[in-house]
C-alpha cells in the first residue's frame, strides 16, 4: 500500500492530500494517488478475493457500486504498517477497505485470524482530481515506443544518477527511449562538467506465438522463430568483430536478448530441458 501512497503531504492542495479509493464501473477496484508533479493509478479485480478474506469480525468484504473515498494519507500508510506476513496464506497480506462504511468514514481493517487490527478515519472531502484524464493514451508504433524494463533495476540506476550528477536545480535525468523496443535505454545526467550515463537493456514484452491445436506453433510461427534467431546470431558475429570491450559486451547481450526473446515468445523458457 505505501508503493502507491504518491500523494501530497505539503498542504498546497486539500484533495490530493489522499488516496482515491473508488470501485469502478466495471466491479474492478481502483485506487490513485498524485502530488500534482506525479500520479499513480492501480486497477484489480477482487471477485476472486472477497470469498477468501477471513470477513468476521474485521468488515465487510461486500462490493458497493459507485464506492469512493478520499483516503487521508496518514491512515493510508497507519493500515500498511498493520498487513501482516503470511507465507501459506497470502490473503492476509490484503487490507480491507469496507465500503458500507457510512460517506464521511473510512474503516480499514487487517487480521493475522487471530486478532484483528483496525483504523477509523474521516474521509478527506472535496474532489478528487480527474486522474483519467491526465493519463496520456498512446497508441504504440504511432505516437510511442513500448520498452519493457526491471523496475528495480531501472529505479536503481536512476538514483545513482540523481547522487552523481544532479542537485535541486539541476535539469534531472535525461532519458533516450530507442525506436527499437530490443534496443537498450540511455539515461543521462550532467552537473558542474561531471557527465554519468547509464544503461539498462529491456525486457520481453512480446506475446507468446499462438499454438496450433496439436500444440505445435505452425509454419508461421516457426518461421518468426527462425527469422529472430538468424538475426541474433548476426549480432553475435558482429560483436566478436567489434575491437572495443564495452560495446562488444553490449553487442553480446543484445544479441543474447535477440535469442531469448525468440524462444520465449514460443513458451521455452531458460530452464526447460530441451526447447
Amino acid at each position: 500500500m505505501s508503493k502507491i501512497a504518491a500523494s501530497s503531504c505539503e498542504g498546497t492542495r486539500y484533495t490530493i492530500h489522499g488516496v482515491l479509493a473508488e470501485r469502478l464501473t466495471d466491479g474492478k477496484c481502483a485506487v490513485a494517488a498524485t502530488d500534482g508533479r506525479k500520479l499513480i493509478q492501480v486497477t484489480w479485480n477482487d471477485e476472486h478475493l472477497q470469498p477468501e478474506f477471513p470477513a468476521i469480525g474485521v468488515g465487510s468484504v461486500e462490493a458497493v457500486k459507485g464506492f469512493s473515498q478520499i483516503i487521508s494519507t496518514s491512515q493510508w500508510n497507519e493500515a500498511e504498517k498493520t498487513i501482516p506476513e503470511s507465507r501459506y496464506k497470502r490473503i492476509l497480506e490484503h487490507c480491507l477497505v469496507d465500503e458500507t462504511s457510512p460517506n464521511d468514514r473510512v474503516y480499514m481493517s487487517t487480521t493475522n485470524l487471530e486478532s484483528q487490527k483496525h483504523t477509523n478515519g474521516s474521509s478527506i472531502e472535496g474532489r478528487f482530481p480527474n486522474y483519467k484524464e491526465v493519463i496520456p493514451e498512446y497508441t504504440v508504433g504511432e505516437n510511442a515506443v513500448e520498452l519493457g524494463m526491471d523496475p528495480v533495476l531501472l529505479a536503481n540506476l536512476l538514483r545513482v544518477l540523481a547522487r552523481v550528477a544532479t542537485d535541486e536545480n539541476s535539469k534531472g535525468v535525461r532519458l533516450v527511449i530507442p525506436t527499437d523496443p530490443r534496443k537498450p535505454m540511455l539515461a543521462e545526467a550532467e552537473l558542474d562538467g561531471v557527465q554519468a550515463k547509464a544503461v539498462i537493456m529491456p525486457l520481453n514484452l512480446a506475446p507468446k506465438l499462438k499454438r496450433m491445436s496439436d500444440g505445435s506453433i505452425g509454419h508461421k510461427g516457426a518461421t518468426q522463430v527462425a527469422k529472430a534467431l538468424f538475426t541474433a546470431c548476426e549480432t553475435f558475429v558482429k560483436a566478436f568483430n567489434v575491437e572495443d570491450k564495452a560495446e562488444r559486451s553490449m553487442k553480446l547481450r543484445e544479441a543474447y536478448s535477440l535469442a531469448l526473446d525468440a524462444l520465449s515468445a514460443t513458451g521455452w523458457k531458460l530452464d526447460d530441458p530441451e526447447p
